[in-house]
């Protein structure tokens, strides 16, 4: 399993890391690199990860976690991947206002980031010989934007729609001296294709240039078009999924039903000051989770069912890069315990993560929370919106 995670890993990366080397992107697209990697649903089922209570704002095309329990043995010895689908595809159709949530009425469909669900798997395995596999599935299912950032968006798309006819009167005056070519003009197919692409390159650099002079900066409304789909929303409520099949003592036929949960999480975002483009925000969450574990007696090893429901509030106070906070959860029904545990995180590159956990987490034994993880985000080419361009 952990040999797959790795493989399939590399060579998503590779993939990524060589489309970005080749991107001719140009200034019309939004390229979405700065989106976030959150904990993993297939950790948080087995109450695993370093954050149990934590909601993304928008998650990148693949996360990849790797999780060390300082007071066990190995070394980051659990791993797991996380998927956005959406962002697996081309997606021509969605414009700039509707990816963000909103018309040009300034009107919000609160419901809009259903379509970056993302999906999850993990590799874990227990120090008593036994191989967990989880596979999650997490969507934000409703969001409400400040009206500020609403309008900040709108405004920023509006610079760029309304500057259209500046980038239509450039391609009229590169066109009055350099008409396009036409096919009949060559003597194969393959040559006027040559021709044509050429043509376009230098009519979309000529644009580009003129529309500056006109005091046009796609480049400036794009990057604040970034900025403001990076706030966090006022209020948001995200719903995860998560299924565990257990192995028991490294052994294939052992497999059977573990653990299967669903919850939902609530949260609230409050700007630590008046400049909304810090980052700086108090974030109040609620935590509603429901826990199914079913029976398994093989190999001499017994694990008790039971039906359990969790109830927890966390606290944080994020800065950019850092976050701190406290998270306190409490779990009855045929299992009775509670988690309290001190969460920091920081991002030490634009696509590493390092967050790490201490206090108690549920059981009677073995109840210490002391977890270290790394996260990497990964982008593609398609991680990115387009907006208007007088040149598509």
């Amino acid at each position: 399993m952990r040999f797959f995670l790795l493989v399939f890993c590399l060579c998503f990366s590779t993939i990524t890391f060589s489309q970005t080397g080749n991107n001719n992107n140009n200034n019309n697209n939004v390229d979405l690199d700065d989106l976030e990697v959150p904990d993993n649903p297939a950790f948080i089922l087995l109450d695993k990860a370093p954050q149990t209570i934590q909601r993304p704002n928008s998650s990148r095309a693949l996360g990849v976690s790797l999780l060390h329990d300082i007071v066990s043995e190995g070394t980051l010895n659990n791993m797991a991947i996380e998927v956005t689908p959406f962002w697996m595809t081309k997606h021509p159709n969605i414009t700039a206002l509707k990816f963000y949530g909103i018309d040009k009425d300034l009107k919000q469909y609160p419901f809009s980031k259903l379509k970056l669900a993302s999906v999850s798997m993990a590799y874990i395995k227990d120090k008593d010989s036994i191989i967990n596999a989880s596979f999650g599935v997490r969507a934000t299912v409703f969001e409400l934007k400040r009206e500020s950032d609403v309008k900040d968006y709108y405004a920023s798309y509006s610079k760029i729609e309304s500057n259209i006819f500046s980038g239509l009167d450039c391609i009229d005056n590169y066109g009055n001296t350099n008409p396009e070519p036409e096919e009949e003009d060559y003597t194969s197919r393959n040559l006027y294709a040559i021709a044509l692409q050429a043509y376009r390159v230098a009519r979309t650099a000529y644009v580009q240039q003129c529309e500056k002079g006109k005091g046009v900066d796609r480049d400036t409304y794009s990057t604040n078009m970034q900025e403001i789909i990076n706030r966090k929303p006022a209020i948001a409520v995200d719903l995860a999924i998560a299924y565990n099949h257990r192995f028991i003592d490294n052994a294939f036929n052992s497999n059977g039903f573990g653990r299967f949960g669903v919850w939902s999480t609530t949260a609230v975002s409050l700007f630590l000051d008046k400049d909304q483009t810090s980052h700086n925000y108090v974030n109040i969450y609620g935590f509603l989770r429901y826990l199914h574990e079913k029976n398994n007696i093989v190999t001499g090893a017994s694990i008790d069912p039971f039906n359990a429901y969790d109830v927890g509030v966390k606290a944080e106070v994020e800065f950019q890069k850092l976050s701190v906070g406290y998270e306190y959860i409490n779990r009855s029904g045929d299992l009775e315990g509670y988690r309290s545990a001190g969460t920091i995180r920081y991002q030490v590159l634009d696509d590493i993560f390092i967050t790490g956990s201490f206090g108690n987490n549920f059981q009677k034994q073995d109840d210490v929370i002391s977890l270290f993880g790394i996260q990497w985000g990964f982008n593609n080419l398609l991680q990115s919106i387009g907006v208007p361009s007088p040149t598509n």
